[in-house]
């Protein structure tokens, strides 16, 4: 059988040819995946590579990609050039029934709004997953609570959530991100063993935090930061890595140069997967504070 994936997340093609992505678990799923089919068709955004991205590359000779246009922005062009982009997702959608034999759509994303309506009115074969936090939640947005709602009542196929809520016997199945390998997991646990008698034997004379995520107000690494503060005031002793860019990089630099936490407080910037591992791995403890969370945070233990 031949797949269709649709997804809004952002691909690259670099200057040696090879394509590739900075959502490096995504990346890993759609691997996943499509070692079930065939052949697999990614209908997805592309956009510029510069080599400040921090990207990870496909390597099997059986993912093919359907490129369509970035969207987005809030001035009144960008918006206006909605109008024209939906006409090239519509040629995708077709392009994508034609060639395939089932249709994998992530939710949610602005291209599977209008995916949702077109595989609908075909009669396409079609599962989907809901990445994000399935029961309502505080500031979500509408475009979220919609795809919620479509997905619960008139999608033809079925859909897995993360919730432990769902009904049993229903369309919509719990589920969990295969984003890591049971040998993944089982070294993860070894290292977590093997931490825990070190702690016993030695402590932990200085409390070496990480956050990750984008750099964006509701995020609230500042709030974080200031925490820091309060912490460094009572003499604890503690190191904090924050991991990933943004538009708020520049204030959170001022932000701990104001709070004299230049020592105990460092911005790393993004990390690839392998990176990303590495650094749960040097941790004791991940912190997030964010104001709303439209995602499932997937994270080592």
């Amino acid at each position: 059988m031949k797949l269709g994936i649709i997804s809004d997340c952002v691909h690259y093609k670099t200057p040696d040819g090879k394509i590739g992505t900075e959502n490096h678990i995504l990346l890993r799923q759609l691997k996943v995946l499509s070692f079930n089919y065939a052949e697999t068709f990614i209908c997805c955004p592309f956009d510029k590579y510069d080599p400040s991205k921090v990207i990870s590359v496909y390597t099997d000779a059986n993912i093919h990609f359907m490129p369509v246009p970035v969207a987005g922005g809030d001035s009144m062009m960008a918006k206006l050039n909605l109008f024209f982009i939906f006409f090239k997702w519509w040629a995708a959608f077709k392009k994508i029934d034609r060639v395939t034999d089932i249709v994998y759509q992530r939710f949610p994303n602005n291209l599977n709004i209008p995916g949702f309506f077109f595989f609908w009115l075909k009669r396409k074969k079609v599962f989907a997953t809901y990445t994000g936090t399935w029961d309502h939640y505080k500031n979500e947005p509408v475009t979220y609570r919609m795809q919620r709602w479509l997905l619960k009542n008139y999608f033809k196929g079925p859909v897995w959530v993360y919730s432990n809520e769902v009904k049993p016997g229903s369309r919509i199945l719990p589920g969990f991100s295969p984003s890591y390998s049971i040998n993944e997991w089982n070294e993860e646990t070894l290292q977590v063993q093997d931490r825990i008698q070190l702690i016993r034997q030695q402590g932990i004379p200085v409390f070496r935090l990480i956050t990750v995520g984008k750099l964006i107000d509701y995020k609230n690494q500042v709030g974080i930061i200031k925490a820091c503060e309060l912490l460094k005031q009572q003499n604890f002793y503690f190191r904090l890595t924050i991991v990933g860019d943004g538009p708020m990089q520049k204030d959170l630099e001022l932000l701990i140069d104001k709070t004299g936490l230049q020592q105990e407080v460092k911005l790393v910037g993004k990390k690839n997967y392998q990176e990303l591992r590495q650094l749960y791995r040097n941790h004791d403890f991940v912190v997030q504070a964010p104001f709303a969370e439209g995602f499932v945070l997937k994270i080592f233990a």
